[in-house]
């Protein structure tokens, strides 16, 4: 008897949620690096909001390029420069 197999919405989900930590790593490292670069640190809270913001617009259906954009610029009405 074969196996049994995972029903492939559990598949999907897990995907989703590497996928997910994939780009929110992958954000706070480039924030950190683009803040070291300016010799400046990023304010408290600004990675984390910038981070979530990414996953959430890129799972809304948006490029990464677009949520980095749409991001990038709420970060700077919230944080400033």
């Amino acid at each position: 008897m074969a196996p049994a197999r995972r029903p492939l919405h559990k598949g999907l989900a897990l995907v989703a949620t590497v996928l997910d930590e994939l780009i929110r790593g992958q954000c706070l490292l480039a924030i950190q690096a683009e803040k070291e670069a300016s010799g400046s640190r990023a304010p408290a809270g600004m990675g984390d909001h910038t981070c979530d913001c990414v996953v959430k617009e890129f799972n809304m259906d948006a490029s990464i390029g677009e949520a980095i954009a749409s991001c990038r610029q709420a970060a700077i009405q919230a944080f400033g420069r």
